[in-house]
């Protein structure tokens, strides 16, 4: 069993992103806009913004106090695009908000997350220069143990806009064989018995468990939630025993996807400046 250290890869990734970042003239800025507070969200606010201080990125988190409309979403996202390099919508959005408006808004210029609707439909056809941050941080974690997804079945757990349509996009687009299930979904332990390669970004701690899964599989923990005060993934540690390559929950994957959000602010700073 490997075990993912995601901070010590995070800090290999970093040197390459920072390099990025100091090529642009003037400093770049990240804001997070944020409009349901949750344990969750406060860990992962906080996480970004340690990340920014370490890159030298001006960092803003703009909160919207409930209860929260989409229009005032709407305006607030806008406002903020006008005067940052990039925007973070902090997941989950407020329940009084609808998310279709909000990702149909969402510049692509700005869009760090891939997660507005037109960053997404570039990405889905193969057109964006960039990828979503976890699956930017799924690349790294795969190449830097030598994993190819080419002829595996891999197991997708939840079809989110962050973490799993993205991958199972990606992972197709490389040669595998995709099954994207949801948790209560009656195929999942089905999909889970045969993968080789299983992702989860349920959010639904411990909903994989040791006997679900093979001897030798790769589990890809993308799934948090809060469980008793502690940031929790989709997968029971134990499944670890089983695994040849597990990532953690905190410090497997997240480290990674934070570093790559701000490489693709880089990235998309450098395209709005060639397209000047």
């Amino acid at each position: 069993m490997a075990l993912v250290d995601g901070n010590a890869l995070a800090c290999e990734v970093r040197r390459a992103v920072a390099q990025k970042i100091a090529a642009h003239r003037a400093p770049l800025s990240l804001v997070t806009l944020v409009t349901r507070r949750t344990f969750v969200t406060e860990r992962f606010v906080a996480i970004k913004e340690k990340e920014a201080h370490r890159l030298g990125v001006a960092f803003r988190t703009v909160s919207l106090p409930p209860p929260v409309g989409t229009e005032a979403v709407v305006h607030a996202l806008l406002e903020v695009a006008r005067n940052a390099d990039g925007v973070v919508v902090q997941l989950p959005l407020a329940p009084t908000v609808e998310e279709e408006v909000v990702r149909n808004i969402l510049p692509l210029s700005h869009d760090v997350d891939v997660y507005g609707t037109t960053a997404f439909t570039q990405f889905a056809e193969g057109r964006l220069p960039f990828v979503p941050p976890v699956v930017g941080a799924l690349q790294e974690i795969l190449a830097h143990h030598g994993i190819t997804l080419a002829g595996k079945q891999v197991a997708v757990i939840g079809a989110g806009r962050l973490v799993g349509a993205p991958f199972a996009l990606y992972a197709r687009r490389k040669g595998a064989a995709v099954t994207v299930v949801r948790a209560g979904d009656g195929f999942l332990e089905e999909a889970l018995a045969r993968a080789d390669i299983v992702v989860c970004g349920a959010g639904v701690p411990g909903l994989v468990q040791p006997e679900m899964v093979r001897e030798g599989v790769v589990v890809l923990d993308a799934g948090t939630s809060e469980s008793a005060g502690k940031l929790r993934g989709d997968a029971d540690p134990a499944v670890a025993e089983k695994a040849a390559l597990f990532t953690p929950v905190p410090g497997g994957v997240g480290p990674v996807a934070v570093v790559k959000i701000f490489e693709n602010l880089a990235t998309l700073a450098a395209l709005r400046a060639e397209a000047r």
